[in-house]
């Protein structure tokens, strides 16, 4: 299973004016704009995306699933078919899950086919998210070979509003800690661990990996 990005997040969870409010620097003074900024940019990336340390979506965005197959059992021809049971739902790892936009697959002609929407559920109230065959359905037969799945997601609390309040405020604690102690940035990358207080706000959020 890997996820690609195809749409990436639009701005900042924050404006600048907003973080310099919380670093208590005067909103004239624009002389360390330019490190506040990749300062933001470093918390958020470190923070956002299926690899980040929270392991969820902040802003909107869209990503591609890839799978190698349906969850289900192996064919004697060679493909695999799903059971349609709830148990054998498509976990989405990057929640929270918005929608899904298209599920694609290789047939066992090693035919790309797209599986209507009338054909599956998509659960966006857990998380992670869960796509299971609707009701009568089973997952239909793929081809045996890897990367034969791609579903096409929309993930993210929305606009910078939407974002709990809880994750920016602990992103507000990790960009003032960064900004006094600037020797724990080095190119781009956060290198010191991440505060208490940000750690204990954060913590509830992230997603850990079922396996």
């Amino acid at each position: 299973m890997t996820l690609t990005l195809i749409t990436a997040p639009v701005g900042l969870v924050f404006t600048l004016a907003e973080v310099k409010a919380h670093l208590r620097v005067e909103d004239t003074a624009n002389d360390e704009d330019a490190l506040i900024l990749s300062l933001m940019r470093v918390v958020q990336a470190h923070l956002d995306g299926c690899d980040a340390w929270l392991g969820r979506a902040l802003l909107t965005q869209t990503w591609d699933l890839v799978l190698d197959r349906f969850p289900g059992h192996r064919t004697r021809a060679g493909g695999y078919t799903g059971s349609g049971f709830a148990a054998d739902a498509i976990r989405v790892p990057l929640p929270p899950l918005v929608s899904v936009t298209s599920v694609k697959y290789t047939d066992t002609d090693g035919v790309e086919q797209t599986w209507g929407t009338s054909n599956y559920t998509v659960d966006i109230n857990s998380q992670p998210g869960r796509i299971v065959p609707a009701y009568g359905e089973i997952w239909p037969s793929t081809r045996g070979e890897i990367n034969a799945v791609t579903v096409r997601l929309v993930a993210g609390y929305g606009d910078r509003n939407a974002v709990p309040m809880d994750i920016k405020h602990g992103m507000l604690l990790m960009i003032g800690h960064l900004y006094e102690h600037r020797e724990e940035v080095i190119v781009g990358t956060i290198v010191a661990k991440m505060p208490m207080a940000a750690d204990a706000l954060l913590g509830p959020y992230q997603v850990w990996d079922e396996g």
